[in-house]
């Protein structure tokens, strides 16, 4: 009987203890209920006070059931003096994400160079700054460059107030004028005009504008010795040109060239006349280049 009664104890301290942990693991998943059941959040903040001046700081995660089956996770560092606040925010909703940074003044530091910062870029006040940049393909509508070092360039149009080339090398582009001129036996006909334009201000102190013709002519019937091509500045003569034929003046190509040394600020406008004696000769295809460009 003593034993018996000694195992109806046992039991009972048994079935006491186990009525205990269920209470224990009810207690654990409610609370775990719980906290499934409403947003998750975890912020720290930080503030002070000092002479009028107030500074906060604030380290907050949050996960947040915005809808049904939708899940949306953000994390944002800030700090606040006085209103003026710098921070940064991840955010994502699984379909899209953002990391924005708040900052007047944004950069990256280089860790390997703690004793000698190397910035690589900053943003300031709206403006990026690169210590150094290697761009692929770059589309740029408007550019300012203080130093520019270029190896090649392809430049459609280009407008150009003071112009300095190192060892006066200079590739003149052509200008193709259309002229389609006959010219009468004994007459004196203007086939072409042309201005170049010097910006106000420019040094002209011992310069010149070097122009250089070259055009096609056929004989139209006679039997012609010669014909001349001049270039002229108002009433001046600045470059002549001839081709001579033997009673038949034969079609070629006749190219000259002119000086002005006598240019100024504006608009320097030229001729280009021809002249016939007893054939008449027409004219084709002028090509007319000038040092300081044509318009």
């Amino acid at each position: 009987a003593g034993n018996s009664a000694s195992a109806a104890s046992a039991s009972a301290t048994t079935a006491g203890t186990a009525s205990g942990s269920a209470a224990t693991y009810a207690s654990n998943a409610a609370s775990s209920s719980t906290t499934a059941q409403t947003a998750a959040s975890n912020a720290a903040t930080y503030a002070t006070d000092a002479e009028g001046y107030a500074a906060t700081a604030v380290d907050a995660a949050s996960i947040a059931d915005a809808a049904a089956g939708t899940i949306t996770a953000q994390y944002t560092i800030k700090v606040d003096v006085n209103g003026r606040i710098a921070g940064m925010g991840l955010w994502s909703d699984g379909n899209t994400s953002a990391v924005e940074i708040l900052a007047d003044r944004f950069a990256i530091v280089d860790p390997d160079n703690a004793a000698t910062v190397q910035v690589p870029f900053i943003v300031d006040n709206g403006a990026v700054y690169m210590s150094n940049a290697m761009i692929k393909n770059a589309a740029i509508t408007t550019a300012k460059i203080a130093d520019a070092a270029i190896t090649a360039a392809k430049i459609g149009e280009a407008q150009v107030e003071t112009l300095k080339i190192k060892g006066n090398a200079v590739t003149i582009q052509k200008v193709w004028r259309p002229v389609d001129a006959s010219i009468p036996e004994w007459s004196t006909v203007v086939v072409a005009t042309f201005t170049v334009n010097v910006p106000a201000g420019a040094n002209l102190s011992g310069q010149g504008n070097l122009i250089t013709v070259s055009y096609k002519y056929t004989n139209a019937g006679g039997t012609g010795w010669y014909s001349t091509a001049e270039v002229k500045k108002g009433a001046a003569v600045i470059g002549t040109g001839a081709y001579l034929g033997f009673n038949n003046l034969p079609a070629g190509t006749l190219c000259f060239s002119a000086f002005d040394d006598n240019i100024a600020s504006g608009d320097n406008t030229y001729t280009l006349s021809v002249t016939t004696d007893q054939a008449a000769v027409d004219v084709s295809q002028a090509i007319i280049t000038s040092v300081l460009g044509l318009r």
